[in-house]
C-alpha cells in the first residue's frame, strides 16, 4: 500500500535485531503482533492503524484503497 501511494519506507526485520528486547526498544513498547509501523519515529501500530492514519490524511479510504487527489 505504501509503495502504491509513493511513500518511501524502510523495512526492518526481526532478524536484524540482536534480541527481541532490542526490537521492542526500537519500537518504543512491547507489541504482540507484526507488522508494526512507525512514521516520523512515532509508533502508529499495525496495518489497520496505518489505514486509519492514512485515511485521516485523505490518502486512502477506510478499506485502504487509494483516494484520488483532486
Amino acid at each position: 500500500m505504501l509503495s502504491s501511494l509513493g511513500i518511501q519506507y524502510t523495512e526492518k526485520k526481526l532478524e536484524e535485531f540482536d534480541t527481541v528486547d532490542d526490537m521492542f526498544e526500537d519500537l518504543g513498547k512491547q507489541v504482540r503482533t507484526m507488522p508494526q509501523i512507525k512514521i516520523d519515529n512515532k509508533l502508529i501500530g499495525g496495518y489497520h492503524q496505518l489505514v486509519e492514519h492514512l485515511d485521516d490524511k485523505g490518502l486512502v479510504n477506510f478499506k485502504g484503497e487509494k483516494v484520488e487527489q483532486r
